[in-house]
């Protein structure tokens, strides 16, 4: 049968200071029930658990003159296991302990300049933190750490006539190893341009 999830957040959005400054912060929590679990590489499937996610998110936003923007976030996230109906036969699923692939920080910082119908520029900074995962190469599955990681996004465009502009966008800009998911490498530095 489908799992079954309860959530609610609560939060706090403010301008400040003449709308230069902006601050929020926000609690969030889900309670799931009958999550659906698996045994092997190909099931069989069936519903098994229930867990909890909660967490904070917070952000802040500076507005620099009439063309600036400087802002960061962070979120923190607690996962728990808190029922098992047959602990061992998920093997990634542990009794009180936290989910997979849930790193309990990460954030984003970020800084652009944008002269409207002209020309803007972009820098995006994303931290992941480390988390529990699994390979699956082995049976049964067991938990091993995936490393965190600091990855660069940087962006431009240039109005070139009214209605027409050139951008381009350069992802994980130095080339930094992640592995978003464990086993799979992140994608290298990449350059896309265009117009619009």
């Amino acid at each position: 049968q489908p799992e079954q999830s309860v959530s609610w957040d609560a939060g706090l959005d403010q301008w400040l200071f003449r709308d230069a400054l902006r601050f929020s912060v926000t609690y969030f929590e889900t309670r799931l029930e009958d999550l659906i679990l698996f045994q092997g590489f190909a099931g069989p499937y069936f519903n098994g658990g229930d867990g909890i996610t909660r967490g904070i998110e917070t952000e802040l936003e500076i507005q620099v003159l009439d063309h600036g923007v400087l802002g960061a976030s962070y979120t923190f996230l607690r996962t728990r296991v808190t029922d098992l109906d047959e602990p061992g036969s998920a093997p990634t699923l542990e009794l009180h302990e936290e989910f997979i692939r849930r790193p309990t920080h990460s954030g984003r910082a970020y800084a652009g300049w944008h002269v409207a119908d002209a020309w803007g520029a972009f820098v995006d900074v994303s931290i992941v933190g480390s988390c529990e995962d699994s390979t699956f190469t082995t049976f049964p599955a067991v938990r091993e750490k995936n490393d965190g990681y600091i990855k660069t996004d940087v962006s431009a465009f240039w109005v070139i006539l009214p209605g027409l502009r050139a951008w381009a966008r350069v992802d994980n800009v130095l080339d930094v190893h992640y592995h978003e998911v464990i086993g799979y490498q992140g994608p290298h530095a990449n350059a896309l341009v265009g117009l619009e």
